[in-house]
């Protein structure tokens, strides 16, 4: 109880902030091997484990991407990145960082342009790759446009420096949605 008192006091007296010391989780990637009904064997990659797995199933959401080559190593250029799990990858960018303190102080340094979100594998701050842009916000007159989010077409989720680093919070909700069944679509007859 002390010791939780002394740190707690220590990070005041320090000025912490929360954004500024925010934890980055260390996603795992997990391999399935499977036959599909034309023998061919596939690869399946996904941020769900085993256990996840048997509870939720291998969703097409849940597959990150697909090895390329069964014979060759899982590398970031012997993968096919799923769409799918792009488009619920930036849902979270989009729904996580648009009104984040850090990114409306960002925003309100400049009356028009872009709030970028970097990947925070991206090692080189001056100089950021354009394959370490995840997206940005647009901002008007001071204000992020959080719906107009827009995923960079050119952001890269698995390079040679590995999958995407963001912050743990984001990556929980990421796994969220991934675990989430998705509502049944209904027909417009019924």
């Amino acid at each position: 109880m002390k010791k939780s008192i002394l740190i707690v006091s220590l990070l005041l007296l320090l000025g912490y902030q929360g954004y500024a010391q925010e934890k980055y989780a260390n996603m795992k990637l997990y391999w399935y091997r499977q036959t599909e009904v034309d023998s061919v064997q596939k690869i399946y990659l996904s941020l769900l484990n085993s256990e996840d797995i048997q509870i939720y199933s291998l969703t097409p959401k849940a597959i990150f991407g697909v090895v390329r080559d069964i014979n060759k190593p899982i590398t970031y250029d012997n993968v096919i990145i799923n769409e799918k799990f792009l488009w619920v990858f930036h849902k979270v960018i989009k729904d996580r960082f648009g009104n984040r303190p850090d990114v409306q102080a960002e925003g309100d340094k400049q009356k028009n342009g872009q709030v970028y979100i970097i990947d925070n594998r991206c090692k080189n701050r001056q100089n950021i790759p354009v394959q370490d842009i995840i997206g940005w916000f647009p901002v008007r007159e001071q204000i992020i446009l959080t719906e107009d989010y827009r995923p960079n077409p050119q952001y890269q989720i698995f390079t040679a420096d590995g999958i995407f680093s963001l912050p743990e919070h984001v990556c929980m909700d990421l796994m969220k949605e991934l675990k989430k069944k998705d509502a049944p679509k209904i027909d417009k007859d019924e």
